[in-house]
């Protein structure tokens, strides 16, 4: 997934600061930008201190096992939630551990997995030939030194791109639980997106005066990695605010909530996807006979490409209004040889509802 380090831009599009790569965003390990949920102090968690719970780590000998291999190192189970669901208890005791957990569907079973030995926060990354197709996928956050980490970390928001539509995506914490999933819209730009938050966090961040990248940033900006924890905890939860990110928080005192999420873990309920929205075109509005000549189709198509492009200001012509501007007057000008050049009054139709909204945009 990505970029060889700092060797590409947004789209190609070299819109200034390079895209965040693999190393600055998507690592595993003790790096700066994964500073939100680092360091872990180094504990054990007994069998006998974790709270109270009748659910599927007391009622499964095979489950209390994993618990007790868990607090020594890596393990996972798979479980099938039908015979053997997950309680509230159930995921109290996995953020009882100073490490994280990983949760979820494979083949209609629940995969519980977490990493390392003791003191080692590992996030156990979904196996990419799952993450594409799972209709689950949910990790803790431990409390670490005495402090909670409410929300997705950077690292989490950009997997987002990882996972299929119909995966749900879930945060567990000591203060609830977080739903979320891939960016729906670009607050730069004012519009739907079907762009991954790695994408739009580079022209996002330059807009907020932060800078993801691991090379030296501009003078006006600062680097996400020398943030405190506390502000870069606001800036992630700042940008899936913005970006349409979170489809809701639930609180540990909200019963109904907590029962809605435990469905959805469970495998009973959908409350998310992961789908990305459907992006407006020009075209949405005009009826297209297709028995057009398709040369002429191809043409219609291809003018209300560009119009598109301007109009929700891809890659350098977002900060660019002079080529915008040149631009929508070429596709004006081709429009009108277009219209000269057709016998067809439908076509011709259709080329002036296009020029129509070319100008509109021009005028923008």
């Amino acid at each position: 997934m990505g970029t060889e380090d700092g060797a590409s831009e947004i789209g190609g599009q070299g819109l200034g600061s390079p895209e965040p790569t693999d190393r600055d965003l998507h690592s595993d390990t003790e790096s700066a930008s994964d500073k939100i949920l680092a360091p872990v102090h180094q504990q054990r968690v007994e069998a006998d201190s974790l709270p109270e719970n009748h659910g599927l780590f007391v009622t499964n000998p095979e489950a209390a096992a994993f618990i007790g291999s868990a607090a020594r190192g890596g393990a996972h189970i798979e479980v099938d939630p039908r015979i053997d669901p997950l309680e509230a208890g159930d995921l109290r005791t996995l953020l009882s551990f100073p490490k994280e957990f990983s949760i979820y569907e494979s083949e209609d079973s629940i995969v519980i997995a977490t990493g390392g030995g003791e003191g080692k926060r590992i996030h156990t990354t979904v196996p990419g030939r799952i993450a594409s197709v799972t209709t689950l996928e949910a990790h803790t956050h431990p409390r670490t030194d005495g402090k909670v980490y409410p929300f997705m970390s950077l690292g989490d928001l950009v997997k987002t791109e990882n996972f299929g539509p119909d995966a749900q995506q879930i945060l567990i914490t000591d203060e609830g639980f977080v739903v979320y999933k891939r960016p729906q819209f670009d607050p730069i730009r004012n519009c739907p997106t079907n762009s991954a938050a790695r994408s739009l966090m580079s022209t996002w961040g330059r807009y907020r005066g932060i800078s993801f990248s691991t090379f030296e940033p501009e003078a006006s900006l600062k680097r996400f990695g020398d943030l405190t924890e506390d502000e870069a905890m606001q800036v992630m939860r700042d940008f899936a605010k913005e970006t349409g990110m979170i489809v809701k928080e639930v609180e540990w005192e909200d019963a109904k909530g907590v029962e809605e999420i435990i469905d959805a873990m469970n495998l009973r309920k959908s409350i998310t996807d992961n789908k990305a929205p459907k992006i407006p075109s020009v075209l949405d509005d005009i009826q297209i006979e297709e028995s057009l000549d398709p040369d002429l189709l191809r043409t219609i198509r291809k003018i209300a490409r560009y119009i598109d492009a301007v109009s929700l200001k891809e890659g350098v012509l977002l900060e660019d209004k002079g080529l915008r501007q040149s631009s929508i007057s070429r596709v004006v000008e081709l429009v009108g040889q277009e219209i000269e050049g057709t016998d067809s009054q439908a076509a011709k139709d259709i080329l002036e509802k296009l020029r129509a909204r070319a100008i509109t945009v021009n005028e923008d």
